[in-house]
Protein backbone atom coordinates (compact mmCIF):
# COMPACT_ATOMS: atom_id res chain seq x y z
CA UNK A 1 0.00 0.00 0.00
CA UNK A 2 1.75 3.20 -1.57
CA UNK A 3 2.64 5.87 1.23
CA UNK A 4 0.08 8.74 1.68
CA UNK A 5 2.03 12.49 1.68
CA UNK A 6 1.98 14.16 4.75
CA UNK A 7 0.43 17.18 5.25
CA UNK A 8 1.92 20.32 6.14
CA UNK A 9 -1.08 21.40 7.96
CA UNK A 10 -3.04 19.62 10.93
CA UNK A 11 -6.10 19.64 12.53
CA UNK A 12 -6.24 18.22 15.92
CA UNK A 13 -9.42 17.89 17.82
CA UNK A 14 -9.48 18.36 21.93
CA UNK A 15 -11.64 16.76 24.48
CA UNK A 16 -13.42 18.03 27.29
CA UNK A 17 -13.96 14.78 29.45
CA UNK A 18 -11.26 13.00 31.50
CA UNK A 19 -11.95 9.52 30.92
CA UNK A 20 -9.86 8.01 33.76
CA UNK A 21 -13.29 9.08 35.82
CA UNK A 22 -15.56 7.21 33.68
CA UNK A 23 -16.74 9.81 31.93
CA UNK A 24 -17.63 9.12 28.32
CA UNK A 25 -15.53 11.32 25.53
CA UNK A 26 -17.10 14.41 24.51
CA UNK A 27 -15.42 16.88 21.80
CA UNK A 28 -15.78 19.87 22.78
CA UNK A 29 -17.13 22.86 20.02
CA UNK A 30 -15.29 23.36 17.42
CA UNK A 31 -13.75 26.73 17.90
CA UNK A 32 -10.55 28.70 18.10
CA UNK A 33 -9.79 27.88 21.57
CA UNK A 34 -10.51 24.11 21.20
CA UNK A 35 -8.57 23.51 17.86
CA UNK A 36 -4.58 23.19 17.70
CA UNK A 37 -3.12 24.51 14.29
CA UNK A 38 0.19 23.29 12.74
CA UNK A 39 1.68 24.47 10.01
CA UNK A 40 5.34 24.09 8.47
CA UNK A 41 6.33 27.79 7.78
CA UNK A 42 8.52 28.04 4.52
CA UNK A 43 11.36 28.91 5.85
CA UNK A 44 11.35 25.12 7.66
CA UNK A 45 10.74 23.28 4.24
CA UNK A 46 13.92 24.53 2.81
CA UNK A 47 16.07 21.58 1.06
CA UNK A 48 18.84 21.46 3.59
CA UNK A 49 21.10 21.94 0.75
CA UNK A 50 20.10 25.31 -0.12
CA UNK A 51 21.30 26.44 3.20
CA UNK A 52 24.87 27.13 4.09
CA UNK A 53 27.38 24.58 2.91
CA UNK A 54 29.96 23.70 4.98
CA UNK A 55 33.38 25.04 3.85
CA UNK A 56 35.33 21.93 4.09
CA UNK A 57 36.09 21.37 0.38
CA UNK A 58 38.99 23.24 -1.40
CA UNK A 59 40.43 23.41 -5.25
CA UNK A 60 43.89 23.43 -5.73
CA UNK A 61 43.86 24.46 -9.08
CA UNK A 62 47.71 23.94 -9.62
CA UNK A 63 47.31 20.18 -8.67
CA UNK A 64 44.00 19.70 -9.66
CA UNK A 65 43.32 18.14 -6.42
CA UNK A 66 39.78 18.47 -4.45
CA UNK A 67 41.72 19.32 -0.17
CA UNK A 68 39.94 18.53 3.00
CA UNK A 69 40.23 21.31 5.09
CA UNK A 70 39.80 19.38 8.01
CA UNK A 71 42.11 16.86 7.25
CA UNK A 72 45.13 18.56 5.14
CA UNK A 73 44.25 15.42 2.80
CA UNK A 74 43.63 15.02 -0.84
CA UNK A 75 39.92 13.77 -1.71
CA UNK A 76 39.79 12.04 -5.32
CA UNK A 77 36.34 12.89 -6.48
CA UNK A 78 34.70 9.60 -6.80
CA UNK A 79 35.47 9.08 -2.91
CA UNK A 80 34.68 12.51 -2.32
CA UNK A 81 30.97 11.43 -0.70
CA UNK A 82 32.29 8.53 1.63
CA UNK A 83 35.45 11.05 3.22
CA UNK A 84 32.46 13.64 3.79
CA UNK A 85 29.66 11.23 5.30
CA UNK A 86 31.39 8.72 7.06
CA UNK A 87 34.77 11.05 8.12
CA UNK A 88 33.13 14.44 9.16
CA UNK A 89 29.47 12.86 9.60
CA UNK A 90 28.07 15.00 7.46
CA UNK A 91 24.70 15.41 6.58
CA UNK A 92 23.34 13.63 3.21
CA UNK A 93 21.93 16.46 1.53
CA UNK A 94 24.88 18.32 2.26
CA UNK A 95 27.61 15.98 0.88
CA UNK A 96 25.43 15.55 -2.43
CA UNK A 97 25.43 19.60 -2.60
CA UNK A 98 29.52 19.46 -2.21
CA UNK A 99 29.85 16.96 -4.20
CA UNK A 100 27.75 18.01 -6.96
CA UNK A 101 29.10 21.51 -7.04
CA UNK A 102 32.88 19.68 -8.45
CA UNK A 103 31.07 17.25 -11.30
CA UNK A 104 32.36 18.88 -13.91
CA UNK A 105 35.39 20.14 -12.44
CA UNK A 106 39.22 19.01 -13.87
CA UNK A 107 40.28 17.04 -10.22
CA UNK A 108 41.98 14.06 -9.61
CA UNK A 109 39.16 11.09 -9.59
CA UNK A 110 40.65 8.00 -8.42
CA UNK A 111 43.36 7.22 -6.17
CA UNK A 112 45.76 6.11 -8.96
CA UNK A 113 45.57 10.09 -9.70
CA UNK A 114 47.28 11.10 -6.38
CA UNK A 115 51.27 10.61 -7.58
CA UNK A 116 54.06 12.23 -5.74
CA UNK A 117 55.08 15.74 -6.64
CA UNK A 118 59.10 15.59 -7.90
CA UNK A 119 61.81 15.62 -5.27
CA UNK A 120 63.14 18.79 -3.50
CA UNK A 121 59.36 20.66 -4.22
CA UNK A 122 59.51 22.92 -1.16
CA UNK A 123 56.97 21.91 1.66
CA UNK A 124 53.18 22.46 0.88
CA UNK A 125 51.64 25.03 3.85
CA UNK A 126 48.00 23.23 3.12
CA UNK A 127 49.30 19.46 3.55
CA UNK A 128 50.56 17.69 6.56
CA UNK A 129 53.65 19.03 7.98
CA UNK A 130 57.04 17.09 6.74
CA UNK A 131 57.49 13.93 8.27
CA UNK A 132 61.10 12.31 8.80
CA UNK A 133 61.68 9.20 6.69
CA UNK A 134 64.26 7.93 3.98
CA UNK A 135 65.07 7.80 0.14
CA UNK A 136 66.69 5.65 -2.32
CA UNK A 137 69.61 7.25 -3.64
CA UNK A 138 69.00 5.54 -7.23
CA UNK A 139 65.20 5.69 -7.84
CA UNK A 140 61.97 7.68 -6.50
CA UNK A 141 61.02 5.00 -3.87
CA UNK A 142 60.69 6.90 -0.01
CA UNK A 143 59.38 5.39 3.00
CA UNK A 144 59.32 6.00 7.06
CA UNK A 145 60.28 2.74 7.68
CA UNK A 146 64.34 1.75 7.60
CA UNK A 147 63.43 -1.82 7.03
CA UNK A 148 61.22 -0.90 4.19
CA UNK A 149 64.69 0.63 2.81
CA UNK A 150 66.64 -2.22 3.44
CA UNK A 151 63.82 -4.44 1.59
CA UNK A 152 63.55 -2.07 -1.11
CA UNK A 153 67.56 -2.54 -1.60
CA UNK A 154 67.27 -6.51 -1.15
CA UNK A 155 64.59 -6.66 -4.05
CA UNK A 156 65.66 -4.20 -6.87
CA UNK A 157 68.90 -3.81 -8.58
CA UNK A 158 69.16 0.10 -6.57
CA UNK A 159 72.33 -0.03 -4.20
CA UNK A 160 73.05 2.36 -1.57
CA UNK A 161 76.54 1.93 -2.02
CA UNK A 162 78.38 3.06 0.79
CA UNK A 163 75.60 5.76 2.11
CA UNK A 164 74.76 5.16 5.74
CA UNK A 165 71.39 5.68 7.53
CA UNK A 166 71.96 8.98 8.11
CA UNK A 167 72.86 9.96 4.54
CA UNK A 168 69.27 8.78 3.62
CA UNK A 169 67.79 10.56 5.91
CA UNK A 170 64.95 13.52 4.74
CA UNK A 171 62.12 14.91 5.33
CA UNK A 172 58.64 13.75 3.61
CA UNK A 173 55.25 15.24 2.31
CA UNK A 174 52.42 13.06 0.96
CA UNK A 175 48.88 14.37 -0.52
CA UNK A 176 46.55 11.88 1.37
CA UNK A 177 47.08 11.98 5.29
CA UNK A 178 43.82 9.54 6.32
CA UNK A 179 45.20 6.57 4.42
CA UNK A 180 48.96 5.90 4.50
CA UNK A 181 48.34 3.68 1.71
CA UNK A 182 47.48 6.15 -1.02
CA UNK A 183 49.85 7.88 -2.72
CA UNK A 184 53.44 7.36 -2.20
CA UNK A 185 55.44 10.59 -0.48
CA UNK A 186 57.90 12.46 -2.00
CA UNK A 187 61.40 14.58 -0.47
CA UNK A 188 60.99 17.88 0.52
CA UNK A 189 63.90 20.53 -0.03
CA UNK A 190 65.59 20.58 3.05
CA UNK A 191 67.96 22.83 2.67
CA UNK A 192 66.10 25.43 5.03
CA UNK A 193 67.25 24.18 9.18
CA UNK A 194 65.05 21.80 10.55
CA UNK A 195 63.63 24.16 13.77
CA UNK A 196 62.80 27.03 11.24
CA UNK A 197 61.61 24.68 8.80
CA UNK A 198 59.14 23.02 11.52
CA UNK A 199 58.13 26.13 13.38
CA UNK A 200 57.33 27.62 9.49
CA UNK A 201 55.10 24.97 8.39
CA UNK A 202 53.08 24.14 11.82
CA UNK A 203 52.61 28.25 11.84
CA UNK A 204 51.75 28.42 7.81
CA UNK A 205 49.48 25.79 8.36
CA UNK A 206 47.26 27.70 11.24
CA UNK A 207 47.78 31.43 10.77
CA UNK A 208 45.25 32.08 8.38
CA UNK A 209 42.30 30.70 11.19
CA UNK A 210 44.25 31.53 14.16
CA UNK A 211 45.05 35.65 14.83
CA UNK A 212 45.19 35.32 18.73
CA UNK A 213 48.46 36.01 20.07
CA UNK A 214 49.09 33.30 22.79
CA UNK A 215 47.47 30.30 20.43
CA UNK A 216 50.02 31.89 17.78
CA UNK A 217 52.77 31.41 20.42
CA UNK A 218 51.70 28.08 21.64
CA UNK A 219 51.52 26.87 17.88
CA UNK A 220 55.03 27.95 17.57
CA UNK A 221 56.49 26.19 21.00
CA UNK A 222 54.71 23.10 19.56
CA UNK A 223 56.60 23.14 16.33
CA UNK A 224 59.55 24.07 18.22
CA UNK A 225 58.98 20.87 20.32
CA UNK A 226 58.42 18.98 17.56
CA UNK A 227 61.25 19.77 16.05
CA UNK A 228 63.21 19.11 19.24
CA UNK A 229 62.06 15.74 19.55
CA UNK A 230 63.54 14.95 15.67
CA UNK A 231 66.36 16.40 16.35
CA UNK A 232 66.99 13.93 19.22
CA UNK A 233 65.96 11.15 16.99
CA UNK A 234 68.28 11.42 14.27
CA UNK A 235 71.02 11.68 16.73
CA UNK A 236 69.93 8.79 18.10
CA UNK A 237 70.31 7.07 14.69
CA UNK A 238 73.55 8.53 14.18
CA UNK A 239 75.04 6.77 17.65
CA UNK A 240 73.06 3.72 16.06
CA UNK A 241 74.76 4.10 13.13
CA UNK A 242 78.42 4.20 15.13
CA UNK A 243 78.03 1.90 17.06
CA UNK A 244 76.80 -0.73 14.11
CA UNK A 245 80.06 0.56 12.33
CA UNK A 246 82.23 -0.16 14.91
CA UNK A 247 80.59 -4.27 15.32
CA UNK A 248 81.85 -4.64 12.23
CA UNK A 249 85.30 -3.28 12.42
CA UNK A 250 85.82 -5.34 15.00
Amino acid sequence: MPRQPVPTSSRWTIYTTNPAKGEPLKSAPLSSSSTVHTEVSAEKQTDPAEQEIPSVISHLTQFKHLLCGPCKSVVPYKTLYHHLRHHHDIRHAFCKAIVSKYENVSVSQTDTDVTPLSAGTPPLDCLMPPELGYFCPRCDYTTVNWDSLLHHFRKTQCDRGRRTRDDLLCFLQRWVSVRKNVGRAWRVDTTIPVTQRETDVALSCDQSVVDDPATVALLRMEAEEEARLLREEQESMSLSNELEHDEKTD
